[in-house]
């Protein structure tokens, strides 16, 4: 290894003895660089510099590994690289919490005008749906949408209409469309045997519900026959492996689960909610909104499982896991992405008690 340094810069290079001259020759250029040359007048290093975090970062999504990369890459112009797209953010340490925010941007004009479409499309959060899901759900998301917007901006993308069946088409853009404000989801609950979930969303129009399911019914297609109506507008899917899904719109709502218990009691009151938790009112302006909560998801028996089984060289993970009340993360009106780790402890700075954490589980 190579360290090279002056009074402003160091390196620290890996190179082995058959590169070592060409890694000096290299580093001897770096040092010799001028700012006009450099990283320093980049777009995007103009923009960390701007950043007040204790981290700094910028990159541009490229960069990014390729099994998340694709499918970024298909829902983008043919005319758009991923090198356009650049992100810029910071990483801090306060007391009690642990922020990361960052924003994404392009000198790319192209990549601009997409941004704004997707921005018009972003709605605040009305929160009319957390009353459906109790306190104790492990993670929960909620955004806001215009369906009939975002519906259009999909059918842009070759990918997703070459997934709907023309005869349907009519009666999936009805459905997409009568979604207005809020989509919300939340795992209630987990275990080795099954996962409980809940999908809500305010609609505007209780009939779509019903024509899709007429439209399906008409066209007696082998999936057609898993559907069952239960209730006026209420229906349940039965899957391959005999699980099944109820859904259905009861007062402008729509809902899905895989919860019997859950689909009979939609709709009656919670006794506590998250409407009622500490972060509601987080949610408060913001076009997205998802936490991990992991006070419930500590309560649940296949983590204390996983916990005992997982050994000393998970330790660590555990041992900071426990000091943890939630994540949050939320998107901002602005675009700006945000996400908090929120501790137990909100007097000590994050980064000491993180570094305490570890060394209590690893013993130095």
């Amino acid at each position: 290894s190579i360290v090279a340094f002056n009074e402003t810069t160091m390196f620290a290079v890996n190179a082995t003895k058959r590169k070592l001259e060409a890694t000096l020759n290299k580093l001897t250029t770096l040092m010799q660089q001028t700012k006009e040359n450099s990283i320093q007048s980049a777009p995007c290093f103009e923009k960390m510099q701007q950043q007040e975090g204790e981290i700094t970062f910028c990159s541009s999504l490229d960069a990014i590994p390729s099994i998340y990369s694709r499918s970024i890459s298909k829902s983008l112009p043919d005319s758009v690289s991923l090198k356009d797209i650049l992100v810029a953010g910071d990483l801090r340490f306060e007391k009690g919490k642990i922020t990361l925010l960052f924003e994404y941007f392009s000198t790319n004009k192209e990549v601009e005008a997409l941004f704004k479409q997707v921005g018009k499309r972003a709605e605040s959060i009305d929160s009319n749906l957390l009353s459906y899901f109790p306190a104790s759900t492990l993670l929960f998301f909620t955004v806001g949408v215009n369906g009939e917007e975002s519906y259009a901006e999909m059918l842009k993308n070759e990918e997703v209409t070459k997934q709907i069946p023309e005869e349907l088409a009519t009666e999936i853009k009805e459905l997409f469309s009568s979604v207005d404000g809020d989509i919300s989801a939340g795992l209630l609950n987990a275990s080795m045997k099954t996962n409980s979930y809940l999908l809500c969303a305010e609609v505007n129009d209780g009939d779509a519900l019903k024509a899709f399911y007429e439209k399906i019914k008409e066209l007696s297609t082998k999936e057609s026959k898993n559907i069952t109506l239960l209730e006026e507008n209420e229906y349940q899917y039965k899957e391959r492996w005999g699980k099944k899904i109820y859904f259905g719109v009861k007062d402008e709502r729509f809902y899905a689960t895989n919860d019997e218990q859950v689909y009979k009691d939609f709709g009656k009151p919670i006794e506590e909610s998250i409407e009622e938790s500490s972060y509601a009112s987080n949610m408060d302006g913001k076009n997205a909104f998802c936490v991990v909560n992991f006070e419930t998801i500590r309560e649940q028996p296949i983590y204390t499982m996983i916990s005992k089984l997982s050994g000393k060289k998970y330790r660590p993970h555990f041992e900071v896991a426990s000091n943890i009340v939630r994540i949050e993360a939320f998107i901002e009106e602005k675009g700006i992405i945000e996400t908090n780790i929120i501790l137990k402890n909100k007097d000590e700075n994050s980064l000491k008690q993180i570094v305490g954490f570890v060394r209590q589980a690893t013993g130095m």
